[in-house]
C-alpha cells in the first residue's frame, strides 16, 4: 500500500472502532456473526473486523434467484472465509418456490428466511451479536422510501443502528468511504446484477431519486450519517417521553388496558401518544387521530383493529382483546338485576315508573316490560337471525341491518342481541330496538335496560 492508502485504512478503522465504542455496539469479548453476501459492503465489514481482531464468524445464504451467479457468490464467499481461516456457515433456499407457496413477495421471503436462519445459528453457536453491513446510503434510501409511503418519525430514521442483538456498525460510513477502504486493501467482491433492476422500489430510489437529491447536495449520503445519528438520538428521547406518558395515562388489569382521558389531555399531543401507543394493538395513526377527537363523544363508542376493541367509556378508553368480546357463550338472565357479559361489560335490567324515565341512548333503552319473558339471553348474533326493527312493519335480517348501517366488519362480527324466552330478538344492542318493545303512552311502568362498561 502507498502511504496515502495506509493512512486511509488507519483512519477508516479508527472511525469504525470509535463508532462501535461510543454506541456500545459490542466489545472484544463478544462473538460476532456477520451476514455476508459477497458484495462490497459485507466483504469490507468482514475484513475490517477481521483486521481489528474481533471474534467473527460468517453466514451466507444462497437464494437460488440468479442461476449461476448465486452459486458463484457462494464459491467466492467460501474462498474468502478459507483464506482468512474464518468459520463459515452456508444455507441454500429455493426462495422462489417458497415465496410462491407462502404467497409472499420474493424480497420479503428472502429476508424472513435469512433472519430465521441467522437466529438459529446464533442460538446454536453462542453468537452474542448479529451484524449486517447496511451503510448510511442504505439508511438514506430507506428514509426516502418510508417518506414516500407515509411512515412515522421512527420510519424517517431509516435503518436502526441496533435492534436487540442485531447491530449495523457500517452506518458510520457512506458508500464512497467503503469503496475507498476496499480499494486501498485491494479487496475483491461480487456485484449483484439484480441491484441495477429499478423494478425494485429501493433500486429505483438508489438509481433515480438519490442522484436528483445529490444535485442539491452532492454530499447528501455522507451528511446523512450525522442526520441519522441525530434522528436516532431524538427517537431515544422520544421513547423515554412515551414511556413516561404511558406510566401517567395507562393502567392494566387482567389483560384489559385503561387509559385516563383526563391524563391524556395533559399531554402536549394526545394524538401523537395514541398514534404510537396503539400500534401494539394494531390501530393505525388515522384511527388514533379519530379516537383523540372522540374523548367526549357519547359513551360506548367503539373502534376496532384486527385484534382489539377500544371503547370510549365516560372518562377513559378501554382496550380489550377481540377474543374477549367475541366469545359465543350466551349469558342467561333469569330476572331483573345486573349480569356480567364479559370481563369489562355488564347489563342492568330494572323496572321504573314513567317519572324516572331517562333520555335513551345507544346503550340505554326503555321498553314495554310485557315483552320481557324470562329467562332472557344475550348472545352474539348468528346468520339467519331476524327482528322487526322499531318503526317498521316487516322483519329484517340482522346481517342486513348491520350492513345498511355501514357497520365495520370487526364491529359487525361482535354485535350482540338480547332475546326473550321465546327466542324473539328484542334489541340489537347498541343499534336497533325491536318494534314489539314500544311502550304505551299511558304505561304504569317501563323496563330500562342499560349496558355498562367497567371502570376497573
Amino acid at each position: 500500500m502507498t502511504l496515502q492508502q495506509t493512512r486511509l485504512v488507519s483512519l477508516f478503522e479508527k472511525k469504525l472502532l470509535t463508532f462501535i465504542t461510543e454506541n456500545k455496539l459490542f466489545t472484544p469479548n463478544d462473538k460476532l456473526l456477520i451476514g455476508i453476501s459477497g458484495g462490497i459492503d459485507s466483504v469490507t465489514m468482514s475484513e475490517a473486523l477481521y483486521r481489528l481482531g474481533y471474534n467473527i464468524g460468517l453466514a451466507h445464504v444462497n437464494y437460488r434467484l440468479r442461476a449461476n451467479e448465486s452459486d458463484q457468490d457462494e464459491a467466492f464467499v467460501r474462498h474468502y472465509a478459507a483464506s482468512r481461516h474464518l468459520p463459515l456457515w452456508v444455507r441454500t433456499f429455493d426462495t422462489a418456490t417458497i415465496a410462491n407457496t407462502t404467497k409472499q413477495g420474493i424480497q420479503q421471503t428472502a429476508r424472513q428466511l435469512r433472519y430465521e436462519w441467522f437466529a438459529a445459528l446464533q442460538q446454536q453457536h453462542g453468537f452474542t451479536r448479529l451484524l449486517t453491513a447496511h451503510h448510511a446510503g442504505d439508511a438514506l434510501e430507506t428514509s426516502l422510501y418510508q417518506l414516500a409511503k407515509g411512515g412515522g418519525i421512527k420510519a424517517l430514521r431509516g435503518i436502526p443502528l441496533q435492534q436487540g442483538i442485531l447491530v449495523r456498525p457500517f452506518l458510520a460510513f457512506d458508500r464512497a468511504e467503503i469503496e475507498a477502504y476496499a480499494q486501498a486493501l485491494n479487496l475483491q467482491w461480487r456485484e449483484d446484477s439484480s441491484n441495477t433492476n429499478t423494478g425494485y422500489a429501493r433500486n429505483f430510489i438508489r438509481h433515480r431519486i438519490v442522484p436528483l437529491v445529490q444535485k442539491i447536495n452532492p454530499s447528501v449520503a455522507s451528511h446523512f450519517v450525522y442526520t441519522h445519528q441525530r434522528l436516532s438520538d431524538a427517537i431515544t428521547w422520544l421513547e423515554k417521553a412515551l414511556a413516561d406518558a404511558e406510566q401517567l395515562c395507562v393502567r392494566e388489569n387482567n389483560g384489559i388496558f385503561y387509559l385516563s382521558i383526563q391524563a391524556l389531555e395533559t399531554l402536549p399531543s394526545p394524538r401523537f401518544f395514541l398514534g404510537e401507543y396503539l400500534k401494539k394493538f394494531h390501530f393505525n395513526y388515522l384511527t388514533a387521530t379519530i379516537i383523540a377527537q372522540s374523548f367526549h363523544c357519547q359513551s360506548g363508542k367503539r373502534f376496532f383493529s384486527a385484534t382489539h376493541c377500544l371503547t370510549v367509556n365516560r372518562d377513559q378508553l378501554i382496550i380489550t382483546p377481540l377474543a374477549d368480546i367475541t366469545d359465543d357463550t350466551a349469558v342467561r338472565i333469569d330476572h331483573f338485576g345486573t349480569y356480567l357479559l364479559d370481563n369489562h361489560t355488564s347489563i342492568t335490567i330494572r323496572l321504573i315508573p314513567p317519572a324516572e324515565v331517562h333520555t335513551g341512548s345507544r346503550y340505554r333503552v326503555r321498553i314495554n316490560p310485557e315483552v320481557l319473558q324470562f329467562p332472557l339471553q344475550v348472545r352474539t348474533w348468528q346468520p339467519g337471525d331476524a327482528m322487526q326493527p322499531f318503526g317498521m312493519k316487516g322483519r329484517k335480517k340482522i346481517s342486513d341491518l348491520l350492513t345498511d348501517m355501514k357497520v365495520a366488519q370487526p364491529e359487525k362480527a361482535t354485535a350482540r342481541v338480547l332475546c326473550n324466552a321465546n327466542g324473539q330478538i328484542l334489541w340489537l344492542i347498541g343499534y336497533r330496538l325491536a318494534e314489539p318493545c314500544r311502550t304505551a303512552n299511558n304505561a304504569s311502568s317501563m323496563a330500562e335496560i342499560e349496558i355498562l362498561f367497567s371502570q376497573s
